[in-house]
């Protein structure tokens, strides 16, 4: 197979086989993020500031960067810088003072989960926000 029709075979099995690459590591990573989800412990989420937030690009949602403070049971509270995705009329219940509900990994403290259907963690900041 020479030729024209034998360039495209090559690089449609070449594509198939990158996309089914990409499908398995992202079905793996789904995973492993329900696992994570899965054995998370409840907990509560006190906001002590809110740093910024905006609107988000998509889906009307409000992006707002937290500190927060983690309690779970067992254990001493402690800070956490994170962003979440929130909806518009639930911005209030994220000022300082506030609490929500949140679910902890307990096998990685830094990544939780809401326990509240109007708000979504989208993980832990690499920069803190500080006080």
């Amino acid at each position: 197979m020479h030729g024209i029709a034998g360039n495209y075979l090559a690089f449609f099995l070449i594509g198939a086989a990158v996309v089914w690459f990409g499908l398995n590591v992202l079905r793996e990573n789904a995973h492993r993020q329900r696992e994570a989800f899965a054995r998370s412990i409840p907990g509560v989420a006190r906001v002590l500031k809110v740093a910024h937030s905006g609107p988000s690009r998509s889906y009307g949602a409000i992006l707002m960067d937290l500190l927060i403070q983690v309690h779970r049971p067992g254990l001493e509270p402690y800070e956490l810088s994170t962003m979440w995705s929130v909806e518009p009329g639930a911005v209030a219940k994220m000022q300082p003072g506030q609490t929500f509900a949140i679910r902890i990994d307990p096998q990685d403290r830094n990544r939780i989960y809401s326990g509240e259907t109007w708000a979504r963690s989208l993980g832990v900041m690499k920069n803190p926000i500080t006080l």
